[in-house]
């Protein structure tokens, strides 16, 4: 019989996978940055056509069990390597060394400096965190297009990370509820949140605004407030301040002209 694939013990969406809480594999261990091949991959295809990550853009996978010592949990990441004319919003992960800027940062990895040793980051595409070997879990793409998105996967088909949804989260998988936190834990302490460009900053306030209006709506619940904003945004809600400040914008949004 053969010996099992090291990998169907330590990734949680391997085929097969069941959590094994004494497997020295899910004790904080992670794997080596690696290249995916499409031909190998063929959902790195369909991500890089529904994100628009452009052809020739080499994608990399990272994987970590236990990230920031949250014990029981998985995060893996899709990103390419940060290039000259990438959007400064776009979400970052650093295995070392995070950077001092003022862009938005994630790592989950290593927050030392390493003097000398190459600290390009990637920009991260998808990334997901997943509680054991649990049916749920959660996922964070973002693209130039739509900005950023989280979803549930595991049920039938992917649902937003709504107001109602999260409470079901939290009533029916309380582990996979406090993925969301840890997600957001994972942003890099260094360096604060951007302040985006201003066209890019109105569209997404609008539109955060007007998704959860009208969610609202539909259920008979209060008009959102701005932590809430700032909750689809995926942002803290000073940030949310501090670019109404910068860019004199009222609240609640006006559309965008």
């Amino acid at each position: 019989m053969p010996a099992p694939d090291p990998i169907d013990e330590f990734d949680p969406f391997a085929l097969g996978f069941r959590y094994n809480p004494d497997s020295p594999l899910v004790q904080g261990m992670e794997r080596p940055l690696t290249s995916l091949s499409e031909r190998v991959h063929p959902e790195v295809r369909a991500l890089r056509a529904e994100l628009g990550i452009p052809q020739e853009r080499e994608i990399w996978c990272y994987k970590q069990w236990c990230p920031l010592g949250w014990q029981g949990h998985f995060f893996d990441l899709l990103g390419t390597y940060e290039m000259a004319g990438d959007p400064p919003h776009a979400p970052r992960f650093w295995f070392h060394s995070p950077s001092d800027v003022d862009r938005q940062e994630y790592t989950a990895r290593d927050p030392h400096v390493y003097e000398g040793v190459d600290s390009t980051p990637l920009i991260a595409w998808l990334r997901r965190v997943r509680y054991q070997d649990s049916g749920l879990w959660l996922e964070a793409r973002w693209s130039p297009q739509t900005g950023e998105a989280l979803v549930i996967k595991g049920l039938e088909k992917e649902v937003p990370l709504t107001r109602a949804n999260k409470a079901f989260l939290k009533a029916y998988a309380p582990q996979t509820y406090a993925g969301i936190a840890l997600l957001k834990a994972i942003k890099a302490a260094s360096g604060r949140p951007p302040d985006m460009e201003e066209a890019a900053f109105r569209r997404l306030y609008w539109d955060a605004y007007q998704k959860l209006r009208d969610q609202r709506v539909r259920e008979g619940g209060k008009l959102p407030n701005k932590i809430e904003v700032a909750d689809e945004l995926i942002i803290a809600p000073r940030t949310l301040k501090r670019n109404l400040d910068r860019y004199h914008l009222p609240w609640p949004p006006l559309a965008p002209q």
